[in-house]
């Protein structure tokens, strides 16, 4: 999965006393805002859009496992011999 930078532009004195409180709940503005978009996104992306990228995300992951795997055992031949 690729990910992506969100950079916005926000008040340093609320940014400030935000990180103040926050910290108090052992928690992040960066935390914060990225269960906020998890959020738009289930409320705004269809459902087969999202199974979608989740199908592809899974896919990807396999390949990535597969590959290291092939990897393991191209290894394990060279030590044989």
């Amino acid at each position: 999965m690729k990910t992506v930078s969100i950079m916005i532009s926000y008040d340093e004195d609320k940014h400030t006393a935000l990180n103040l409180y926050l910290e108090m709940k052992n928690t992040t503005a960066e935390r914060e805002l990225k269960k906020a978009l998890d959020n738009l996104y289930l409320k705004n992306v269809p459902l087969s859009v999202r199974d979608y990228i989740a199908a592809r995300e899974m896919n990807s992951g396999k390949k990535l496992k597969k590959t290291k795997t092939e990897r393991d055992d191209t290894m394990q031949g060279c030590d044989s011999e």
